[in-house]
């Protein structure tokens, strides 16, 4: 069992890392801004779905090798959930860094953009004073963070579900 936990969590580290590495690298470029609400880079989400696929496909295809060619589906979907759970959790600290120290003012073009979106809406301005505390709550870095890692969690267990069932192979001698 030490192999496997190894190998999951040198999986998920390396995930976790890769993604910090490209988050980096955007920011350097000025394409990485927490703050902008209305941009959609496609781009990125496609690398994103990439990662979530082949670190956790990766993991499995290790630890099957390891087994002489077998993997049950609970290890294979158990294995690949952990190492995009730990990807998850590296992630939710770049938020953090990301938000208190590189672009502290990101919240602030958050309920800018907003703030227009509301009178748009004809919201009074207690109704925008209320939207504002709301706001300010859901994106404070630490929920930020944790809403990243929890809404990561749930579609990193689809993804190794799906990989699990793809890559399953029972050892027959167990049947």
């Amino acid at each position: 069992m030490n192999n496997r936990r190894q190998i999951i969590w040198n999986y998920g580290l390396m995930m976790g890392l890769s993604l910090v590495l490209l988050y980096g690298v955007l920011y350097a470029l000025g394409e990485y801004n927490l703050g902008d609400q209305n941009s959609s880079n496609w781009g990125q989400m496609f690398v994103n779905f990439g990662m979530a696929v082949v670190f956790p496909l990766l993991a499995m295809l290790k630890l099957k090798s390891i087994q002489n060619g077998y993997i049950k589906l609970g290890a294979a979907f158990s294995s690949g959930w952990q190492v995009i759970l730990i990807a998850s959790i590296i992630g939710g600290l770049w938020i953090i860094v990301y938000a208190m120290f590189l672009d502290p003012s990101y919240q602030d073009k958050i309920i800018e953009a907003a703030y227009d979106e509301w009178a748009k809406q004809g919201l009074g301005d207690d109704q925008m004073e209320q939207a504002e505390s709301f706001t300010r709550m859901f994106t404070s870095p630490f929920m930020m963070a944790g809403m990243g890692i929890v809404s990561s969690a749930l579609i990193g267990a689809l993804i190794s579900l799906v990989l699990g069932l793809i890559v399953q192979k029972p050892d027959p001698s167990d049947i």
